[in-house]
């Protein structure tokens, strides 16, 4: 859908520049088949500059609405960076305490610039499902505590 978009200024220009080359050479064939309604060079000069005219317009058109899609486009994205901003990023993992060899360090930081409120944790197995007492031992030590 997005890429037909795309192709549409493009093939309306390539025929308004035939249309125009098409005119243009009707005008000087033409000129030549009907000798007595000859155009002079300042009446075909007028035309073509009414002709770029045209097109020039046209593609002021196109650039101008193009502007406005990417302005709207870098405007989505600065509210998304403002968002990601002051959202908070909480991780959790294990790492081995310096304390001894039999024991671990649970450590909660918040990696965004955000204020984390209301934080709760879930395990989750492997496949990304819940984890329940029974087949998670972590959990089991976890949820004594």
């Amino acid at each position: 859908m997005r890429s037909k978009r795309y192709w549409l200024p493009l093939v309306v220009l390539m025929g308004a520049c035939v249309l125009a080359l098409v005119f243009i050479a009707g005008i000087v064939f033409g000129a030549e088949y009907n000798k007595d309604n000859s155009l002079s060079a300042d009446s075909l000069s007028s035309w073509v500059a009414a002709i770029a005219t045209a097109a020039i317009a046209i593609l002021t058109f196109f650039l101008a609405r193009e502007t406005w899609n990417l302005r709207l486009s870098q405007m989505d994205q600065l509210n998304e960076m403002k968002l990601e901003a002051v959202k908070p990023n909480v991780v959790v993992f294990l790492q081995p305490s310096m304390v001894g060899l039999g024991f671990w360090d649970v450590v909660i930081q918040n990696l965004g610039k955000g204020i984390a409120h209301d934080v709760k944790f879930e395990f989750k197995d492997e496949d990304g499902n819940l984890a329940s007492l029974d087949d998670n031992h972590l959990y089991k030590y976890f949820y004594k505590l």
